[in-house]
Formats: structure tokens, C-alpha cells, sequence
């Protein structure tokens, strides 16, 4: 019977990192429009150089997934607002590292197309910056969430 439950709530946190990785995944989708429309907007609009625009874009959309998740995905208000945003910021500049080395490696080692191997990444740097996020930027009283 005691190890039906350690099972049942095995299968629980499972099922609740899963829910939080699809939640996770939806909130980027939303900062990457954001941030896509900052961009366009800001350069064929604003007449901004892109190059001034990118980085505007990308702040105001990683400022909008931050919000969503502290809300929505992970529920985590616990933590100083500005303190759990700077680790954040810190976590997604690593998926943004570990991004950009993948990209690297699958282009230059693998001889894959820059455009796919950048696409491929994608997926690395989520997975970075889903597991920062869980274990350290969002966890609850010193737990993952």
C-alpha cells in the first residue's frame, strides 16, 4: 500500500513538472510574439535602428514571460519581486549562452545549416531555461515547485 502512494505521488510531481514545462512553453511562445512585434514595430514603425530594437524587444519579452510564469506557471510570489527577477534575467542570459554554443557546434562541428541548427537549439535553450527557472529562479521554500 506504501509504495502504491510513493508511486501515486511520483506520478503527481510528474505530471506537475509536465504541466509546468507545457505552461512554460506557451508563456515563451507569447514572449516571442511579443518580443517579434517590438522589433518589427520599432523598426519599420519607430524607424529604430534593428539593431536597437532587438534588444528592447527581447527585454520587454522576457520581462513578459517572467510575469506570466511567476503567475501562471509556477505560482511563485514568494520570493522578493526583484530579486527572483534578477535570477531570472541571470537564468535566461545561460539558455541564451547555451543557445548560441548549440547553434555553434551543430553549424560548425555537424555542418548543419545555421538557420536549422539555430531552430534545433531552441530546444536546448528551454530546456535550460526551464530547469533554471524550476529549481532555482521559481522553487519554493528552498524546493523546486
Amino acid at each position: 500500500m506504501e509504495g502504491c502512494l510513493r508511486l501515486n505521488a511520483l506520478k503527481s510531481e510528474e505530471f506537475q513538472t509536465l504541466t509546468q514545462f507545457f505552461k512554460f512553453a506557451i508563456v515563451g511562445a507569447t514572449g516571442t510574439v511579443l518580443s517579434l512585434t517590438i522589433l518589427y514595430c520599432l523598426t519599420e514603425i519607430g524607424y529604430f535602428p534593428y539593431w536597437i530594437a532587438l534588444p528592447i524587444g527581447y527585454f520587454l519579452g522576457i520581462t513578459n514571460n517572467f510575469l506570466l510564469n511567476r503567475k501562471f506557471t509556477f505560482k511563485s510570489t514568494d520570493k522578493p519581486f526583484l530579486a527572483q527577477y534578477s535570477e531570472y534575467v541571470v537564468s535566461m542570459i545561460l539558455g541564451a549562452l547555451g543557445y548560441t554554443i548549440s547553434t555553434i557546434l551543430l553549424t560548425e562541428i555537424f555542418k548543419i545549416w545555421y538557420f536549422l541548427s539555430a531552430v534545433l537549439s531552441v530546444g536546448v535553450s528551454t530546456i535550460i531555461d526551464f530547469t533554471l527557472s524550476k529549481i532555482w529562479v521559481f522553487r519554493k521554500n528552498g524546493n523546486s515547485t
